[in-house]
């Protein structure tokens, strides 16, 4: 039995083709890593890791 790939959410770095799609910057794509490996799209954080960076920099001193 061959899993499925795992998709996950990468954010387009500019307007452009992207795996066969018209994207516009910063548009949310859900690709695999293997589709991702060659495009210009950088892997957008989960929320959890959102909330863990946030509470990072509020809790480190200015």
């Amino acid at each position: 039995m061959v899993k499925a790939p795992l998709k996950q959410t990468y954010r387009a770095r500019a307007d452009g083709w992207i795996a066969g799609q018209r994207v516009e910057k910063d548009a949310l794509l859900e690709l695999t890593p293997d589709q991702a490996k060659y495009e210009p799209v950088d892997l957008e954080p989960t929320p959890a890791e959102k909330t863990a960076t946030k509470r990072r920099a509020e809790a480190e001193p200015s």
